[in-house]
This record gives structure tokens, C-alpha cells and sequence, in this order.
């Protein structure tokens, strides 16, 4: 019976710290940024919508959403993800918080839970992102982007995120900084487009 109510107690505990993180993630300042952040690619695509003639599916599908929404946009979406991943672990040791909130619950569970929240903060994001580019597309043209390639769109930019956060998520629990969990990331994102020339 004990054992029984501990275990519900566990339960409650950390389906209401799984609430509390989530809510803290998405009413927080870096998730108004990082919606911030995301405006710029989609008023970038409105302002070139203004300036191409695009009559058939295939115009709207390899013009507009591949070439200029994925590839505008890319450098702007892996940011947001290491912006929402940089302070998830180191946050918590700067703010001398980490050792109230590690002796109440296993560290593991607490970082599984932020784990969690960051993987539907960053959901989010993208679902406002690619609502808000399917939408003023179809209003722009009168065509929608095609299910497939949306979804193949959602999906590469999804996973590329979630490398992202990850190593954001594992330099900010190696290292406790904020800093350098924010830094490392981004210094990758600038030099990556070097790279891929080189290659």
C-alpha cells in the first residue's frame, strides 16, 4: 500500500514539474525572441512573394516553400533552437537553483522532463512558423504547397533542430554556462555554410 501511494505521489510530482517547465518555457522572454527571431524569414518571404509570377503547383512547391522558405530560413531556425536549449540545464546553477531542485527529484528525471518541454517548445515554434508560410502562401497565390513536400519540409527542419538543441542541451549540461552552451552552437551554425563550401 506504501509503495502504491509513493508511487502515485511520484506521479503527481512529476506531471505537475512537467507542467511547470513547460509553462516556464513557452511564457518565457527567449520563446517571445525566438517568435521574434521567426518573423524576419516570414516577412522576407512576403516581400519576395511580392516580386515572382508563380502560376502552377510545381512554382509554389520548388521556388517558393524549398528554395526560399527552407533555405532562408534555415540559419534562423537552428538558432531558436540553441536559444531555447541554451540555459535548460546551466540555467539552473546560475541561478543557484540547481542543488533545491536536484535533491527534491533524481537529476535524471528533471532533465528527461526538460528534455520533454524543449522537444514541444521547439513543436510549437515550428507549427506557428509553417502555419504562418502555408498560409500567406496560399493567400499570396492561390495554391497550396503540397502535403508531402510540406511535410518533408517540416520534417528536415524539425530533426536538424533537434541535433541542435541536443548538443546545446549536452554543452550546457557539461559545462553549467550559459555562455558557452549559447556559444559553441552558434559559432557551428556560422561556420557550417564555410564548410559545406569547402566540401
Amino acid at each position: 500500500m506504501k509503495r502504491v501511494n509513493k508511487s502515485q505521489s511520484s506521479l503527481f510530482y512529476e506531471r505537475h514539474l512537467f507542467f511547470f517547465y513547460l509553462k516556464k518555457s513557452i511564457l518565457s522572454v527567449k520563446f517571445i525572441v525566438c517568435v521574434i527571431l521567426l518573423l524576419i524569414p516570414i516577412f522576407q518571404l512576403l516581400y519576395n512573394l511580392e516580386f515572382m509570377f508563380i502560376e502552377n503547383q510545381r512554382g509554389v512547391d520548388k521556388e517558393i516553400f524549398w528554395i526560399n522558405f527552407t533555405g532562408i530560413s534555415d540559419g534562423i531556425l537552428l538558432l531558436t533552437s540553441v536559444i531555447m536549449a541554451a540555459d535548460i540545464v546551466s540555467g539552473e546553477f546560475s541561478n543557484r537553483s540547481a542543488m533545491i531542485v536536484y535533491a527534491t527529484e533524481s537529476r535524471y528525471k528533471i532533465l528527461t522532463i526538460k528534455s520533454l518541454c524543449l522537444i514541444i517548445s521547439i513543436f510549437i515554434l515550428m507549427l506557428f512558423y509553417f502555419s504562418a508560410i502555408f498560409i500567406m502562401i496560399f493567400i499570396k497565390t492561390d495554391l497550396l504547397v503540397s502535403t508531402h513536400i510540406y511535410i518533408a519540409g517540416f520534417l528536415l527542419n524539425f530533426i536538424e533542430m533537434m541535433v541542435y538543441s541536443s548538443l546545446t542541451f549536452m554543452i550546457s549540461a557539461l559545462t553549467r554556462s550559459i555562455s558557452l552552451s549559447f556559444i559553441f552552437p552558434f559559432f557551428y551554425i556560422l561556420i557550417d555554410p564555410f564548410l559545406e563550401i569547402l566540401n
